[in-house]
């Protein structure tokens, strides 16, 4: 007798809404512009061994939940000010990234 295996898990299917709404809606503001290009430029400079400075990448792949979101991002910010203090820089800029973390500003 064969059984059911796909699909098992699916309690309902919604159509995703499309990216051009969301930009269109949405758009990237100023401050937001400029943190994604900075990050992105300081991620790619380190990834190829023009900035000796650690990359650590975390994050949820998405987010479903608003009020589950704000927790993981206060969680995150704890940590990062926790591995801030433990890790050593030989470029003394520990105490601009915790200062930075403690203003909200990364």
């Amino acid at each position: 007798m064969p059984y059911t295996t796909d699909d098992l898990r699916i309690k309902e299917i919604r159509e995703l809404t499309p990216p051009s709404y969301l930009i269109r809606e949405f758009p990237c503001g100023q401050l937001a512009s400029s943190t994604v290009h900075i990050a992105r430029h300081s991620a790619h400079d380190i990834i190829h061994g023009k900035d000796d400075r650690l990359l650590v990448i975390v994050g949820p792949c998405s987010i479903h939940d608003p009020v589950a979101a704000e927790e993981y991002a206060e969680n995150s910010l704890n940590s990062a000010v926790i591995l801030l203090m433990t890790l050593k820089s030989s470029c003394g800029s520990i105490s601009k990234s915790l200062a930075l973390l403690s203003a909200g500003k990364v």
